[in-house]
């Protein structure tokens, strides 16, 4: 995993320090609603139509499919996707960062991945969460980038190869994410 710095940190940097937090925004509004894992019987409180299922099932965000392995994260967790709002300082970071990096390239994205726990967003301490982003049978085989912007406004860029139409991302903190091909 690459660490970029940018100039942006030390704007979000002083927006925080001014008691406006860019990545804290909240989610979109929506009713929260007690959802119950199926085999756990763990409850939390999630944003039904944006929670990413434990198992054997998708989420839908834009017509692209998010689906999870919770495997090596808590038990006590629920992670949800959203579209991230343009309106956001870290998804216009994010956004120009990307589109500078690759101007061309197909993006699935911005993503605003978040895990609660109990109900509470969280934004590391939770193991590490999988998810795979589908992109599409016909980039099997190809190479995607993967951009994440963090809490403290850096970003980071993995790779992982197109499999089965899915993107397979890694994390241990949440963000809000870029798939490039």
């Amino acid at each position: 995993m690459k660490r970029l710095s940018i100039s942006a940190v030390a704007v979000m940097t002083s927006f925080m320090i001014a008691g406006t937090s860019a990545m804290a925004a909240g989610s979109p509004s929506s009713t929260a609603t007690s959802v119950t894992s199926n085999k756990s019987g763990i409850q939390t409180t999630a944003v039904t139509e944006n929670w990413i299922p434990r198992e054997h099932s998708f989420q839908a965000v834009n017509q692209v499919r998010f689906t999870s392995d919770y495997k090596e994260a808590d038990k006590d967790v629920l992670a949800t996707a959203y579209a991230a709002s343009k309106k956001e300082l870290a998804t216009t970071v994010l956004q120009n960062y990307v589109d500078a990096a690759a101007p061309a390239a197909q993006k699935f994205g911005p993503y605003k991945i978040r895990m609660y726990r109990k109900g509470v967003s969280i934004w590391d301490g939770f193991g590490t969460f999988k998810f795979s982003v589908g992109v599409g049978t016909k980039y099997n085989g190809k190479t995607a980038t993967i951009y994440q912007i963090h809490k403290d406004g850096s970003i980071t860029t993995t790779s992982a190869v197109v499999t089965g139409g899915k993107v397979d991302v890694s994390v241990m903190d949440m963000g809000t994410f870029y798939v490039v091909l």
